[in-house]
């Protein structure tokens, strides 16, 4: 029998509850031997309370509990005896003893830290002597004297950075110049073999380090660049020579200790305000990816392509089952196996029949499958953990133990359907690749190794997670197949691998613009408005896609929609988990967004909780309560900066990226800084600091950054998300302006012309604008050319003068006007409805009267024709209850959407079914001799519900055959209905159930609400 599993996430809960639980016994059983009522009632009469508590705490000390064990029994020590003062009016005194856990990281500033900061300011002063002494400096001493400021004024810490910087040098690399801010830049690339961002098969992993030269260590560059000077040494050689000259004894532990010092000296220089987190970035201690040039230059200065054109979304190829099915059998196993793949890919669709297509195709193909084929398919049934039954059937089918392949499931957790589709996508490709050309062998397990290393030939930064998944798979086709041990065993390959990009503003604003001009069928005007709020939310938030699409409309908390509330749903229909535990976490977005989006969001926000529930979705396509799938999210965003941004980089995932580095600089920079980088305005910069920072300790601002994003610590923000963190480290260090000497300065550059004439000293600061003509810089700015006017439409958007309420063509949803009609069929005033719904009372009078008009209606028994039921209610409308009929409704309303309320064919339609309608009947029946009269009310609204609906039931003395040949429109559904006499019906019927659905005699109802002719349009 198969084990019961659990996913990750309910794994987790009910380990801590377990944990909990047994905490709780062990309390309670100290409690119940030393602290019973009776126990403590004799210590207190023979005064022996101060012992009773040594044992307790001896017996504690005795059996080494943990330390979250010893706070809660503490807790509820005291509580016990809070209880036995109460019940027995006496004062035993409560245990003074309280534990209390405080985690921190290791103080930065300790006694080691004081001991290489004095080794730093001696460095420094001789530094300074020698330059002031020296006749002239050779060219290694050049070098050197650049690679010892780098460590010492320029933040450069790490080996591997240092020798990057010196390669950087060699090849004459080019330095670049941030206008806005006047920082020079250069681009390092220093070797980084389990981190960084720069991932090439032939080299080891490297990453991206923007460094920003501090004044002294660009004064060096500017007498190297004026001089013809070889590097043909290491950096260990040129920082000796200059160590030579200071007369100072050089070693590789001074060398060390040299870089080791690079934080005690950079931390202490003058008007430097450098944060504890941003210094460990520098010093590598955090883990930080910064800017490749290319992606750089993609944030800054992006090249654009403006215009008006549309961007159509390409229409997908249909093949029909019978060339799928033909593609699996093709002679070419290649060819077949592809056909195979894609066909499995299908299954994933509806995730309700995953498990039985998958089964069925195994069951079918089983005769057709290769070896490598079948392996690959068996693994991945296993995954969705089937029934025994199934389970049997297979195993007998292909020939394999049924005892061992239960053994393997239960070996294995629980795996969610997405976990399980990005597994299969990950593996099967390049499985059923590298594996075809063995399928003609006896064997293949003999061959797995060769297959493996192939598979992982050329993979870039998911090398680890696929390794992972290879040893997984193995693993079954040990089990299973029995193959050898996995016979990479001993390999590592892992290494992290961030994708550094940031979306700048201009880009985003100019993305914003095309979607307005989006063409697809599968996007109303108000589906793109409602993209446009979720790419905002992403570019200002940072939230992930998950956490946006699984929002109910209840997470918008306030009348404002002034914050949200993100956190997991665990219902099993519209079930919602995050990504952590610690991404629930609440957003003000009132603060992050700029008041103009806000706005925007607000009045979407106002729409949808008129019109649906608290529960439903907040962000779905129109007329829709289903949640909305990622690509038709990402598609669009794809498609649009494909257009305007050929080449790029960016995924919707880069907006949290995005949102990370401004938040960052906001709560961490000067203004300065911000608008060279973001567009901020100085109102919003302060407004989003004077409400998200609390305190001015550096470090909080960082938790703040990592809670905002829904990080337990830092670090990980860092590590996958800031790219800017060197530059603005680099900024702050810039901020020490040292006053030299004109003679050292001229002596260590000639070329620099001193301003003041007669100035002894002078700031570096006032050579800027030499130095950066000397190291010849290329600017790089923020692009100020005129960008594609934005159409800015109007928060509140009329409908168009033909549309009918309800469709894409107004302003209000389905959903709201259905509510609506509800309400005034259960005779609730206009007045009311108008001012809860915001709704033109003109209309709302109309539609009232309207029903009046219907409730009055008889047929020739003189009987109501469209009241239910006339003794209990005078109500109209009936209920829609099942989904099958809220799905017919929803497309009613999207086929609505190309006709207008004065449409002639619907008017005849609405007019014939206010003739022949019957509350006893769903449909609409029809003499033999009213044909005509049928094809004009098929004409009207046959194409408004979907043709698999339609049912046509016909009288035993109708002929079938001649009254389809009269009828204009297919059935693909046709019954004989005795009861009929010489007439036949047209109805909706359920594919579920075969009976009538009322959804046809609800519409028509709405139809004769909503288009009256003489009806006022506002």
């Amino acid at each position: 029998m198969l084990k019961e599993k659990h996913y990750a996430h309910e794994r987790r809960t009910k380990n801590r509850d377990q944990k909990r639980i047994k905490e709780r016994l062990q309390i309670q059983a100290i409690i119940d031997e030393f602290l019973s009522f009776e126990q403590l009632q004799q210590a207190q009469q023979s005064e022996g309370i101060p012992a009773l508590f040594n044992q307790v705490t001896q017996h504690l000390d005795q059996h080494k509990l943990s330390f979250s064990l010893k706070k809660n029994f503490y807790q509820h020590f005291r509580k016990q005896i809070i209880q036995y003062n109460r019940s027995l009016q006496t004062d035993v005194p409560l245990p003074t003893q309280y534990l209390v856990s405080i985690q921190r990281t290791p103080l930065i500033f300790n006694e080691s830290w004081l001991d290489g900061s004095k080794f730093a300011v001696q460095l420094k002063e001789k530094l300074l002597r020698y330059w002031y002494t020296a006749n002239g400096f050779t060219a290694d001493e050049s070098i050197g004297n650049i690679l010892i400021c780098a460590i010492l004024y320029g933040g450069i810490s790490n080996l591997s950075s240092l020798d990057a910087l010196l390669e950087n040098l060699k090849e004459q690399g080019p330095i670049y110049h941030l206008q806005a801010l006047q920082l020079p830049l250069i681009f390092l690339e220093p070797h980084s073999p389990h981190y960084g961002d720069l991932y090439d098969p032939k080299q080891t992993l490297r990453k991206s380090r923007n460094f920003v030269p501090d004044r002294l260590t660009q004064l060096w560059i500017s007498r190297f660049k004026t001089q013809s000077i070889d590097i043909q040494h290491d950096c260990y050689t040129y920082i000796r020579y200059v160590f030579n000259a200071l007369e100072f004894s050089f070693n590789q532990k001074k060398f060390n200790q040299l870089l080791q010092t690079s934080s005690h000296s950079f931390m202490q220089l003058d008007k430097v305000k450098l944060s504890p987190a941003l210094a460990q970035c520098l010093t590598e201690e955090i883990e930080s990816c910064g800017l490749s040039p290319s992606a750089f230059k993609r944030y800054l200065s992006p090249q654009l392509i403006l215009d008006h054109d549309q961007t159509e979304e390409p229409q997908p190829q249909n093949i029909n089952n019978r060339v799928k099915e033909e593609k699996l059998h093709t002679e070419d196993p290649l060819e077949a196996l592809t056909a195979l793949h894609k066909q499995i890919l299908t299954f994933f669709k509806n995730r309700h029949k995953t498990t039985s297509d998958l089964c069925n195709l195994l069951q079918s193909q089983h005769a057709y499958l290769p070896e490598n084929a079948k392996r690959l398919g068996l693994w991945l049934f296993s995954l969705f953990r089937p029934t025994t039954e199934d389970i049997k059937q297979i195993t007998e089918l292909y020939q394999l133990d049924q005892n061992k392949y239960l053994l393997y499931i239960n070996q294995q957790q629980k795996i969610r359907h997405s976990s399980i589709y990005s597994y299969y996508t990950k593996l099967a490709e390049s499985w059923l690749l590298h594996s075809t050309d063995f399928i003609e062998e006896c064997n293949l397990n003999d061959h797995l190794e060769v297959i493996y290393k192939r598979m992982l030939n050329g993979v870039g930064k998911s090398k680890s997670q696929k390794f992972d998944l290879l040893k997984r798979f193995h693993h079954f086709q040990r089990v299973i197949f029995d193959a050898d041990v996995f016979p990479m065993q001993n390999e590592r390959f892992h290494l992290s691998s961030p994708k550094a990009e940031i979306i700048s503003a201009k880009i985003f604003q100019q993305m914003l613009a095309r979607l307005e001009y989006y063409k697809s069928p599968s996007y109303t005007a108000h589906d793109l408005e409602m993209l446009s709020i979720v790419y905002t939310i992403a570019f200002r938030t940072g939230m992930r896609i998950n956490e946006i699409l699984g929002m109910r409309i209840k997470d918008v908390e306030g009348i404002q929609a002034s914050s949200i509330w993100i956190r997991p749903y665990r219902a099993k229909h519209q079930q919602h988990l995050l990504k952590t535990d610690s991404a629930e976490r609440n957003l003000n977005v009132q603060i992050l967004l700029t008041q103009e989006e806000h706005l925007k969001f607000q009045h979407y926000c106002q729409v949808r909780r008129r019109a649906y529930r608290p529960s439903q979705y907040l962000f779905t396509m129109w007329n829709s309560t289903e949640r909305l799938k990622p690509n038709m999210v990402t598609l669009p965003f794809q498609r649009i900066l494909d257009a305007i941004l050929p080449g790029h980089r960016y995924s919707f995932h880069s907006l949290r990226h995005t949102a990370a580095n401004n938040l960052a600089i906001i709560l961490t920079m000067d203004y300065e800084f911000v608008v060279a980088f973001t567009d901020y305005s100085n109102d919003h910069y302060n407004l989003i600091r004077s409400h998200l920072l609390h305190s001015k300790a550096p470090q909080d601002s960082w938790y703040l950054i990592a809670h905002l994003l829904g990080h337990i610590e830092p670090n990980e923000t860092f590590r996958s998300y800031i790219h800017l963190s060197y530059v603005m480290a680099g900024f702050q260090l810039r901020q020490f302006d040292l006053m030299l000497s004109t003679q050292i300065i001229q002596k260590i550059c000639p070329t620099l012309i001193t301003p003041l004439k007669h100035a002894q000293e002078i700031h570096l600061s006032s050579f800027d604008t030499q130095m950066l003509q000397a190291t010849h810089v290329i600017p790089l700015g923020i692009d100020k050319q005129s960008s594609m006017p934005i159409n800015k439409k109007e928060i509140q958007q009329k409908p168009t003068d033909d549309c009918i309420y309800g469709t894409a063509r107004s302003e209000y949803p389905s959903a709201l006007i259905i509510k609506i009609l509800k309400a005034l069929d259960q005779s609730y005033t206009p007045e009311l409805l108008a001012q809860k719904y915001d709704f033109p009372i003109e209309i709302l009078i109309l539609w009232q009267q309207n029903i009046l008009r219907l409730k009055k209606l008889k047929n020739r028994k003189n009987r109501p024709r469209f009241i239910i039921d006339a003794d209990k209610s005078q109500r109209i409308l009936p209920h829609i209850e099942t989904m099958e009929e809220k799905i017919v409704l929803e497309y009613f309303f999207k086929q609505l959407n190309q006709h207008s309320y004065n449409d002639i064919h619907i008017l005849n339609a609405l007019h014939i079914f206010e003739m022949k309608a019957n509350i006893s009947h769903a449909g609409l029946i029809f003499n033999s001799a009213d044909i005509r009269l049928a094809n004009r009310f098929l004409t009207g609204i046959y194409s408004l519900f979907p043709e698999k609906y339609w049912q046509i039931a016909i009288s035993s003395e109708i002929s079938e055959e001649k009254l389809m040949e009269r009828l204009q429109f297919k059935f693909l559904s046709c019954s004989m209905n005795s009861s009929l006499n010489n007439s036949f019906k047209f109805e909706l019927v359920s594919q579920n159930n075969g009976k009538a659905l009322t959804v046809l005699r609800y519409c028509m109802l709405v139809l004769l609400i909503l288009c009256t002719p003489s009806q006022p349009r506002s």
